[in-house]
C-alpha cells in the first residue's frame, strides 16, 4: 500500500513555489517585452512619418521658385534655387527609399515603394511645368508662362496628396501594431490563473502538511511557519508585479478606461485623466456618457459587446468644457467572473484637422475660398440630378475678368490676388446660398 512520506511533500511544496515565482517572472518579462517592442516599432514609424514630412517641405520649396519668378522675372536665380531644392528632394527620397527596402514584409515593402513611385511621378510632372515656365520667360513669353502656373500648382497639390496618403498608411500600420500588441497582452492574462492555481495548491498542501506536523513535533510546526512566510513573500512578489503592470499602463500614451456592463467607470490610467482633465476618483461610478456627450456607447456595450471592438469617432468633453475629437476602441474581458470592457481612447484632433484641411484644399480654391473644379463637379452633379427630378432648369453662367493680366503686370500679383478676392466676394453676395460660385484659375 502506498504510504505518504511527509518529508517528500516539502520538496513538492518547494516545486510549486518555484513554479509560481517562475510564472510570475515570465508574465512580467512578456509584458515588458510587449512594451519595449511597442516603443521600438512606434519609434521606427514615427521616424518614417517625420521623413515624409521633411520630403513634403522640400517639395514645397521646389515648387516655390516657379511661382516667385513672376514677381521679379529673375529666371536664372529662381531656376538655380529650384534645382538646388530638387537635388535635396532627390537625396531625401533616396534615403527614404533605402529605408523602405529594409522592410521585411514583402507586400508592405512593395506598397510603400509604390507610394514613393507615385510621389516621384507627381514631382516629376510638377518639375516639368516649372521648366516650361522658366523656358517661356527666357523666350519672353510671359503670358504663356502665366498659363502654366496654375497647372504647376495643381501638380504640386498632387505631390502633397500622395505624400499625405503614404503618411496615412503609416498611421494605419501604427494602429494595427498597437491593437495586436494589446491583444497579445490580454492573452497573457491566462498565466495569472496558472499562478493563482499554483498558489492555491500550495496553500492546500501547506495546510495538510501543517496538520500533520501539529500532531507530531514542534520542529515541524516551525517549518510550517517558514512555509507561510514564504507564501507571504510570494504574495508580495505578485503584488509588486501587479504594480509594475499598472505602471506600464500608466506609461501608455492613449487613455485607457475600464467600465462595467452598464458603462460605469471603474478605473482609468493617467493618460485618460490628462485627456479629460479629471482625477480618477471624480469619475469612479460615473457613466462613460459624461465624457462622450450625446454620443455614448454604453447601450452598445450591453447589447453587442463583440461588435464594439471596431473603432468609433466621437466628440469628447473635458472637465473645463473644451471638446476634442477622439477615437475609441472597446474590448471585452472577464474579471472575477464578471464582464468588463477596456476602452482605449485616442486624441485624434490633429489628425482630424489635417484631414479637413486636405479635404478643403481638394474642393476649394485656396485664394478666394470658392469651390474649385472638383468642388464644382461634385455640387453641380448633385444639383443637376435634383433639378431633373423636380423638372426644373439649371442655369450655368461663365464670367471672365478682361485685362486681368494687365493688373498683375502693372501692380504685381499681390494686388491681382486681392482683386480676385474682392471680385469673388461681390459675385458671391449676388447669388443665393444654394447657388454655386466657382473660381476657375486655369
Amino acid at each position: 500500500m502506498f504510504k505518504i512520506k511527509w518529508n517528500h511533500l516539502y520538496y513538492l511544496l518547494a516545486a510549486f513555489d518555484v513554479l509560481a515565482v517562475s510564472g510570475s517572472l515570465y508574465l512580467n518579462h512578456q509584458i515588458m517585452g510587449i512594451y519595449s517592442q511597442s516603443v521600438d516599432e512606434n519609434r521606427i514609424w514615427v521616424d518614417r512619418t517625420a521623413a515624409l514630412e521633411g520630403l513634403r517641405d522640400t517639395s514645397i520649396a521646389v515648387n516655390a521658385p516657379g511661382n516667385n519668378v513672376f514677381d521679379d522675372k529673375q529666371v536664372s536665380v529662381h531656376q538655380g534655387l529650384r534645382d538646388s531644392e530638387y537635388l535635396i528632394y532627390k537625396q531625401r527620397l533616396k534615403v527614404i527609399s533605402d529605408d523602405y527596402k529594409q522592410i521585411v514584409d514583402d507586400e508592405l515593402k512593395t506598397s510603400f515603394l509604390g507610394g514613393l513611385d507615385k510621389i516621384n511621378a507627381a514631382m516629376t510632372a510638377m518639375n516639368g511645368e516649372a521648366d516650361s515656365i522658366f523656358e517661356y520667360f527666357n523666350q519672353g513669353q510671359v503670358e504663356a508662362a502665366g498659363s502654366r502656373m496654375a497647372t504647376m500648382d495643381r501638380k504640386a497639390a498632387n505631390v502633397q496628396h500622395e505624400i499625405g496618403s503614404l503618411i496615412k498608411n503609416i498611421n494605419l500600420i501604427q494602429d494595427e501594431n498597437f491593437k495586436s500588441q494589446l491583444a497579445y497582452a490580454q492573452s497573457l492574462k491566462q498565466f495569472e490563473y496558472v499562478i493563482a492555481i499554483a498558489i492555491l495548491l500550495m496553500v492546500i498542501m501547506v495546510t495538510i502538511y501543517g496538520h500533520k506536523l501539529a500532531k507530531t513535533l514542534r520542529d515541524y510546526q516551525k517549518k510550517l511557519e517558514d512555509q507561510f512566510r514564504a507564501l507571504s513573500q510570494q504574495t508580495k512578489l505578485i503584488e509588486d508585479n501587479d504594480r509594475r503592470s499598472r505602471s506600464i499602463l500608466e506609461a501608455v500614451a492613449d487613455g485607457i478606461i475600464i467600465v462595467d456592463t452598464n458603462g460605469k467607470i471603474e478605473s482609468m490610467n493617467l493618460s485618460a485623466q490628462n485627456q479629460f482633465g479629471y482625477q480618477e476618483n471624480e469619475l469612479l461610478g460615473i457613466s462613460l456618457h459624461k465624457l462622450m456627450g450625446d454620443q455614448g456607447i454604453a447601450p452598445e456595450l450591453v447589447d453587442n459587446p463583440i461588435a464594439s471592438n471596431t473603432g468609433q469617432n466621437f466628440l469628447a468633453h473635458r472637465k473645463n468644457g473644451e471638446q476634442f475629437h477622439a477615437e475609441i476602441s472597446v474590448s471585452p474581458f472577464e474579471h472575477s467572473g464578471e464582464s468588463k470592457f477596456t476602452s482605449v481612447i485616442r486624441d485624434v484632433t490633429e489628425s482630424k484637422k489635417a484631414q479637413d484641411k486636405l479635404q478643403n484644399l481638394a474642393m476649394n480654391d485656396p485664394l478666394t475660398g470658392l469651390a474649385n473644379r472638383n468642388g464644382f463637379a461634385e455640387s453641380f452633379d448633385r444639383i443637376l440630378q435634383q433639378d431633373q427630378q423636380a423638372n426644373l432648369s439649371t442655369a450655368v453662367m461663365l464670367l471672365d475678368l478682361d485685362r486681368f493680366k494687365n493688373v498683375n503686370d502693372t501692380y504685381g500679383h499681390p494686388v491681382g490676388d486681392k482683386l480676385l478676392v474682392d471680385v469673388s466676394t461681390r459675385i458671391k453676395s449676388l447669388f443665393r446660398n444654394e447657388d454655386i460660385v466657382t473660381a476657375n484659375s486655369a
